[in-house]
């Protein structure tokens, strides 16, 4: 069952999207979060 997730996840564009998207929201919010230990942007 999870290689048939794995592959149905991977094939799928918008659970892609999803992915990328939470993964750039997760970055955001512990850069806001956490000090600025690589320099202000």
């Amino acid at each position: 069952k999870d290689q048939t997730n794995l592959t149905l996840e991977g094939t799928n564009p918008a659970l892609q999207t999803i992915r990328v998207r939470n993964t750039a929201l997760k970055d955001t919010l512990l850069d806001a979060a956490l000090p600025s230990t690589t320099g202000e942007t």
